[in-house]
């Protein structure tokens, strides 16, 4: 017979919850503000005062896959990705990705802050870190 779990062990399996294999493809936007595609764990809710937490989240964002993001945006940022310190987001992969601002230039920036295992792009910068509606500041 095995041994018994450790307590702490089912703790943390029941308490600390994963958000992972989610693929979006064939994405078509207009007009985006901000990022295409944002993350943003700070706790922080409407009305609150402070700036929020946003490095211990132990929610954790894994295996992600955005396939084919095409369309017109008024930012250049593609992707702010601002994960936990204490559970960074891993496996996040963006491919095939056309998205421009009026003009023709493309957006193509990808800022990310504890982010493990990018795959399709390059990390270009650090994301705001502060609570918002939007996942950036």
């Amino acid at each position: 017979m095995p041994p018994p779990l450790n307590r702490g062990v089912i703790e943390k399996l029941l308490t600390y919850p994963v958000a992972s294999e989610m693929k979006l493809t064939n994405l078509t936007t207009t007009g985006l503000r901000g990022a295409a595609f944002a993350i943003s764990q700070c706790t922080r809710f409407s009305g609150a005062p402070g700036q929020g937490n946003c490095t211990n989240s132990e929610f954790q964002i894994k295996n992600v896959e955005i396939d084919g993001l095409s369309g017109t945006s008024e930012s250049t940022r593609l992707a702010s990705l601002q994960c936990s310190a204490v559970a960074p987001c891993t496996n996040i992969t963006i491919v095939d990705s056309t998205l421009h601002l009026d003009n023709g230039t493309a957006a193509s920036e990808y800022l990310c802050g504890n982010v493990a295992n990018p795959t399709g792009f390059n990390c270009t910068g650090v994301p705001c870190v502060g609570g918002s509606a939007t996942g950036e500041c």
